[in-house]
């Protein structure tokens, strides 16, 4: 009896073990936008110098993330993301290099870091101060090796409402 006592206490530990393994792993990859080996299209359109600038996470109190914006060419910017690490009591740096691409009346930002891109809708909130940045969603499962097929894939689904994370990010300069 009190081997078979074991046994159940050694698999309940064993699933609360991979229990948390999970729900650590979910927590890491939530919110992530969804990626891409290709931009939705190439570096085109002039960069917007209403971009430009530092600007912070809105409705953060104590350490907001915050970006800094500059142009790195005439069609590129460089985004320096700085996010509060509370463990290491200062601010961490991840730079990334992007791009617009317009579609329809849409605005996607590609940004890349590490042969990566991640893709957002950018909504500028003209004589505000302020845009929102809103995730594509991680749960597309497609993966494209041209920008024509990712293009013609976010034209395609760019206007249903699953198409993109739940909640935008909202900065402000």
């Amino acid at each position: 009896m009190k081997h078979h006592f074991n046994i159940i206490m050694q698999n309940i530990k064993s699933f609360l073990k991979l229990a948390f393994t999970l729900a650590i792993v979910s927590v890491l990859l939530w919110g992530c936008p969804y990626s891409s080996d290709v931009p939705i299209d190439e570096a085109k359109e002039k960069v917007n110098p209403e971009l430009m600038g530092k600007w912070t996470k809105d409705g953060s109190t104590e350490n907001p993330k915050f970006y800094n914006v500059t142009k790195s060419s005439d069609t590129k910017y460089n985004f320096e993301e700085n996010t509060y690490s509370s463990s290491d009591k200062k601010y961490n740096q991840k730079n990334y290099t992007g791009h617009t691409t317009t579609i329809g009346s849409d605005v996607f930002l590609n940004m890349e870091n590490d042969g990566k891109f991640y893709i957002y809708k950018i909504v500028m909130k003209k004589g505000e101060g302020m845009f929102e940045l809103i995730e594509v969603t991680d749960n597309i499962k497609e993966k494209f090796s041209k920008s024509a097929d990712l293009k013609a894939f976010v034209t395609k689904y760019k206007d249903l409402s699953f198409f993109y994370n739940k909640d935008a990010e909202k900065y402000k300069k």
